[in-house]
């Protein structure tokens, strides 16, 4: 059975660890597309949790160099203890009422890169999100590892920024930027597999289309004309609905 296709929230998080249990949840971002990939809010949903200057030295101090350099790069750390951060429960309300907006509870899955880690720390500290969301996912990290691991395609350049909203445009981009190279409509693969089949018929497609042009029309029109389907082609052609 077809599954009904829904919108997709695709989440990002910052913390200071990479363990749900011990680690802390600093920053959220959140954007919402349809299944084409078009955002639906390009303002989305954002926030960073409030500390207090004490948790927020006692994270920096114990957290892996790698991460308390990245927060340093990006501010993070400050912003924390800023006057714009909000309080955990109050994010969990908020981005719960913001989903309401594009679907019922266990129909908007969620997507992002190892996105399984963002929904270890969802689970643990957002309880109201995490019971909204869908358990299905969409993790750009395994289509552009199968992509690598069974096609020649040229690499998607990230920026790694490390702060949540940009990343997560990133993320979109990049699913983008696969599925124009992997992914294809029926009607793509209708066109390329007649493309296939021209090509082994004796002769050229061009020479097979030539002693058809209309006039003002391109080689390449007439076999488009081939390929999808034309009356003036009668069977030859493909069913006509593009």
């Amino acid at each position: 059975m077809t599954r009904a296709r829904s919108n997709i929230a695709w989440i990002d998080v910052e913390t200071d660890s990479l363990d749900a249990e011990t680690g802390h949840l600093l920053e959220i971002a959140c954007l919402v597309t349809d299944p084409e990939l078009h955002i639906l809010d390009e303002r989305g949903f954002h926030a960073v949790i409030e500390y207090s200057d004490e948790e927020v030295a006692q994270m920096r101090r114990m957290a892996h160099p790698v991460v308390k350099e990245m927060h340093d790069k990006t501010g993070l750390w400050d912003l924390l203890r800023g006057a714009a951060a909000t309080p955990l429960r109050r994010v969990d309300e908020d981005l719960l009422a913001y989903l309401r907006r594009f679907g019922e509870r266990g129909q908007v899955p969620v997507a992002g890169n190892s996105v399984r880690l963002d929904m270890n720390f969802i689970d643990k500290h957002l309880p109201g999100v995490s019971g909204h969301l869908d358990y299905h996912m969409r993790d750009v990290s395994t289509v552009a590892g199968l992509a690598n691991d069974w096609y020649d395609l040229p690499p998607f350049v990230k920026h790694n920024d490390h702060t949540a909203m940009v990343d997560i445009r990133e993320s979109i981009r990049e699913l983008k930027h696969y599925r124009e190279l992997i992914f294809k409509s029926p009607n793509e693969m209708r066109f390329a597999a007649r493309k296939e089949e021209l090509a082994s018929m004796p002769g050229s497609v061009s020479e097979t289309a030539s002693p058809h042009l209309r006039p003002g029309e391109s080689v390449g029109e007439a076999v488009d004309r081939l390929i999808w389907g034309d009356p003036a082609w009668g069977d030859s052609g493909g069913s006509g609905d593009q």
